[in-house]
């Protein structure tokens, strides 16, 4: 049995003289300083440092599907961020499909948009990219014909370039 003294050290009844209980122990035997140890770090880790990465807003980007179109996305890490594509397809024309470029921080703000409408005619075969430009390397089905697209990445803006090679070749590296 434990005498009444000897029971306020064991069972504090606030946070002062659990404290106070720590720092002047008495007769307390180590395992119930052990278990008031605990207990202040828990006390103090609620008042002191709350979860705020429970608290924090998750960052999500949402594109919606055109049911329209057939829509291929692809996602392209650039410095400073990322470039993502969407190539769309229309179900009913086929003549011409068009490909959207949105650049994106890493906070996933847009820093810039745009678009280009090409050809059907042409297979999409090599791609490329450097520091300051995206590249790609369209050519036609049984034909010398080539279409180079060039996106630069500061800007947003799209070059083509037309072109006819001089004979079949082989495409290996761009």
């Amino acid at each position: 049995m434990l005498k009444t003294d000897q029971a306020k050290y064991i069972r504090p009844d606030s946070i002062k003289n659990l404290i106070f209980s720590i720092y002047f122990p008495g007769r307390m035997t180590s395992l119930y300083r052990l278990m008031q140890l605990r207990l202040l770090f828990f006390l103090t880790g609620l008042f002191v440092n709350p979860a705020f990465g429970q608290l924090q807003k998750v960052t999500q980007l949402e594109f919606e599907k055109n049911p329209k179109f057939q829509e291929i996305m692809e996602v392209k890490p650039v410095p400073d961020g990322l470039v993502v594509m969407v190539k769309e397809n229309s179900y009913y024309t086929s003549d011409h499909f068009k490909w959207h470029f949105k650049r994106l921080n890493y906070a996933l703000d847009e820093v810039w948009s745009t678009s280009v409408k090409l050809e059907s005619r042409y297979e999409d075969i090599h791609f490329y990219q450097n520091q300051d430009y995206m590249y790609w390397l369209f050519a036609e089905a049984q034909s010398e014909n080539i279409n180079i697209l060039r996106l630069d990445l500061a800007q947003g803006e799209v070059d083509e370039f037309k072109g006819e090679l001089l004979g079949k070749s082989r495409y290996s590296s761009f």
